[in-house]
């Protein structure tokens, strides 16, 4: 299950990464006169491969085919074995990781699991039905018009809010998997927002500097 969180936490900074790069690199655009409001068909073609990708990656990480390396599947796995996610087996792994010692590993352990002594199932469907429900906006759009196109289209277009619902929900349940799995009995790590978990996993996302090739022509004048 370690293995399979790992590939999956690799999704989601490429994720968190896309997002970040996209961001930016409109931000570049609007803020140059010269760029601004400028029709380009460039620009078209970056949102929609963002978005594809985006959308695809969203879709690729709650997928519930047996075969998928997904956040479903290790959710599953996670409701299916209660007894491997005990408070005990918690809480001792907290003083070796935590300097604030067992009483917040506790707290931490009641936040992701439940308040008996080992992991209530029930909580963690609840949690897998709530993210699946967020991203079933995305799974559709998906589904009928990015993987494939289907004559039955959506009723209406998919927003870019409802997108980054989507990637919140997929976002605070990875990290909810990830404090469970590897022990993180930090009260306060657990209770971490979908945007200060983003700000914390961006710190390993690669070069900070990678926006200085906007700051060279990319086509030398003649």
């Amino acid at each position: 299950m370690k293995q399979d969180l790992e590939e999956v936490g690799k999704h989601i900074q490429e994720l968190l990464w896309h997002q970040r790069i996209h961001n930016r690199v409109f931000e570049i655009i609007r803020d140059n006169p010269t760029l601004a409001d400028t029709p380009n068909l460039f620009w078209g073609w970056m949102e929609r491969v963002y978005a594809d990708s985006t959308l695809v990656t969203i879709r690729r990480l709650m997928d519930g085919n047996s075969r998928a390396v997904s956040l479903v599947n290790i959710t599953r796995c996670v409701i299916a074995n209660p007894d491997a996610h005990t408070r005990k087996e918690f809480v001792s792994a907290a003083p070796c990781l935590w300097s604030k010692g067992t009483e917040d590993a506790s707290r931490a352990y009641t936040v992701l699991a439940g308040t008996g002594d080992r992991l209530d199932p029930d909580l963690w469907n609840r949690r897998l039905a709530e993210t699946n429900a967020r991203c079933g906006r995305v799974r559709e759009f998906v589904n009928t018009l990015v993987a494939h196109n289907d004559r039955t289209k959506p009723d209406s277009a998919l927003k870019w809010t409802e997108v980054n619902e989507a990637t919140d929900a997929v976002l605070a349940l990875y990290w909810q998997l990830k404090c469970l799995i590897d022990r993180i009995g930090s009260e306060s790590l657990v209770r971490q927002t979908p945007a200060e978990i983003s700000k914390r996993l961006a710190g390993v996302l690669g070069d900070p500097g990678w926006e200085r090739i906007f700051r060279i022509p990319w086509i030398p004048p003649r």
